[in-house]
């Protein structure tokens, strides 16, 4: 994601979105009460004589944003929001989908640093990591938010259509496989299944990685996004949500160098001990859509000026849940 523009004093930045990864920082970047500006296309209705016809034209709409949603299975980003500036005639609410490629302006109250922070963690180049939880039952594939659950429906393994059926199963995995867009794969899962995928995916052209797993869960993928020693598992932002939450339950459990719930989180502020500070997407869209996102910006601004780090949990969905059932906030300390 590129900066085009940027004017602090007035809160406006002008940003090009290069990759869909972008579009996800953005979705958390852009908050409910923002505006949003850019060329689009409106329907208008022309009154031609004793007729009305409707036409597409091109213009340029700002609008304060209502709603903002990243959509994992089409990775586009919509914006949502009333007509706030534009051609006199255009009234109303309009939607922006925000693609790689597009140029548009935000414009806020205050452009905080963790904010900015978080565009300039976009510009870090990770690699996009598909995960393919298997066993002679299942598969699910893991890619972000997203998930491809399949079901083998294999025949007894001492019958002699259980081989055909198993290559049925794999070659349905790699069709979904062709439909993705990834850097890295891992094939994982309990037993042998994950050896015998990896192998039938070889045989395609796919190259993959192999590493353990218990199940065909979410609790599995939290396993290899925890556990795996692989340089290109670990890189991702998936797997460094996964392990700041995993320590911050061990912590928990010893009861020592933590705290979770808003009032903790800001006692251990004003004491200066935080370490790393975990704030759950669904926190920071709830308190923009209530109007009091600020209050969660000024302890993100604290935080960051104390120089600990700030970590927004979001792009991994299971430990966003597990963080939003501990009120949303926490933080690791440093005693």
């Amino acid at each position: 994601m590129k900066e085009l523009k940027i004017d602090k004093k007035r809160g406006h930045i002008k940003l090009k979105v290069d990759t869909e990864e972008d579009l996800w920082y953005l979705s958390e970047f852009i908050r409910p009460g923002d505006v949003v500006g850019k060329k689009t296309v409106r329907k208008l209705k022309l009154n031609i004589g004793e007729t009305t016809e409707s036409d597409k034209k091109p213009m340029y709409l700002k609008i304060q944003i209502e709603k903002s949603k990243f959509h994992e299975y089409t990775g586009n980003l919509r914006l949502t929001g009333p007509i706030i500036e534009g051609p006199e005639d255009v009234k109303g609410s309009h939607s922006f989908t925000v693609k790689p490629a597009t140029i548009l302006d935000v414009w806020k109250d205050k452009l905080s640093q963790p904010e900015l922070d978080l565009l300039k963690e976009a510009k870090i180049k990770r690699p996009k990591l598909l995960i393919v939880l298997t066993d002679r039952e299942n598969a699910i594939i893991a890619l972000a938010g997203k998930r491809i659950n399949i079901r083998s429906r294999l025949p007894p393994k001492d019958e002699p259509e259980y081989e055909a059926g198993l290559n049925k199963f794999f070659s349905e995995i790699y069709q979904k496989l062709a439909e993705q867009n990834y850097d890295a794969l891992v094939i994982a899962g309990p037993g042998f299944a994950k050896d015998k995928l990896s192998k039938f995916l070889k045989n395609k052209g796919v190259s993959s990685f192999v590493e353990p797993a218990a199940s065909v869960t979410e609790s599995g993928l939290r396993e290899v996004l925890a556990k795996a020693e692989n340089e290109v598992i670990t890189k991702t932002r998936e797997a460094e949500e996964t392990r700041a939450i995993d320590e911050l339950f061990k912590r928990i459990s010893k009861n020592k160098g933590v705290a979770y719930g808003k009032a903790d989180v800001e006692k251990a502020i004003e004491q200066g001990k935080i370490e790393k500070m975990l704030v759950s997407s669904a926190v920071l869209r709830g308190s923009a859509q209530k109007g009091n996102y600020a209050e969660i910006r000024d302890l993100m601004e604290k935080v960051k000026y104390m120089g600990a780090t700030l970590l927004i949990v979001g792009r991994n969905k299971d430990a966003q849940e597990r963080l939003d059932g501990l009120g949303g906030i926490a933080a690791l300390c440093r005693w």
